[in-house]
């Protein structure tokens, strides 16, 4: 297990503010396979409590998806990647709009390609300016 967390300055999640991130990541051909109904989490934004807020999830069945959450919403996730070919290197470039209203907006690009837009918030009510990337 590797983490690399970063708290602020690096991610400012304050209301309204538009935040862009990239990342390129590979899996290795030995990345073991994701046990039946379970999940690795590949990158983060948790805030300072509950669950990640922008989580990354390599699925069982081999799909990337986005999941997103906030104050007043229940989960929503996006397939980014039906599967992830291993030892690939895989470009994800996402724009968020911080919002703990239905104003927040999650946009991602895969390889330079359209993956999700997922909307609604994507903060917890009081933890506006507390999400690092983890």
């Amino acid at each position: 297990r590797v983490e690399l967390a970063a708290r602020a300055p690096v991610v400012s999640s304050a209301q309204g503010r538009i935040a862009w991130w990239g990342t390129t990541f590979a899996l290795d051909k030995t990345w073991p396979s994701v046990p039946s109904g379970a999940f690795f989490i590949i990158t983060q934004f948790p805030a300072s409590s509950g669950s990640p807020v922008i989580a990354y999830e390599l699925r069982s069945s081999g799909a990337l998806e986005l999941v997103v959450r906030g104050s007043g919403f229940s989960d929503r996730r996006a397939v980014i990647m039906p599967s992830v070919p291993r030892s690939e290197w895989h470009s994800i470039k996402m724009k968020v709009v911080w919002s703990s209203s239905s104003t927040g907006e999650v946009v991602v690009w895969v390889n330079g390609v359209l993956a999700a837009t997922i909307t609604g918030a994507n903060l917890y009510a009081g933890q506006e300016t507390a999400v690092y990337l983890k």
